[in-house]
């Protein structure tokens, strides 16, 4: 899926004219979304093996970590890079939401346990 959307952004660059189509904005709006989905997963690996409680505050402390360095590389974005707002922040939203969808697809898919008062 990153390299589709790595392939479609590098094409995008070439063939749009930057003054009708804000392509630097879609192109780059994914990783973000890449590196905390990254991070997600190698949360959830990590914490596989503790209790139940450290469980859930190792991957919740790491979700608030990562929307942390989300809001830190958004504004980066924005004032260093100057990307344009309402497109660079749509983009990376969308991604942002989409990437923690398969993140918790892959959290429930990778819990392998079963607890008692589990009904399966």
């Amino acid at each position: 899926m990153i390299a589709v959307f790595l392939l479609t952004g590098l094409v995008g660059l070439y063939i749009f004219p930057a003054e009708h189509f804000p392509v630097r904005e879609f192109f780059w709006g994914p990783f973000p979304g890449v590196i905390i989905c990254i991070a997600g997963v190698g949360a959830i690996r990590y914490a596989a093996n503790k209790d139940d409680k450290n469980f859930m505050i190792t991957v919740l402390g790491a979700m608030t970590l990562t929307m942390g360095f989300l809001a830190v590389l958004i504004i980066f974005s924005l004032y260093v890079l100057n990307f344009s707002e309402k497109y660079y922040i749509l983009t990376v939203f969308i991604f942002y939401f989409l990437y923690l969808t398969l993140q918790l697809i892959y959290l429930v898919k990778s819990d392998k346990k079963t607890h008692s008062n589990n009904v399966q």
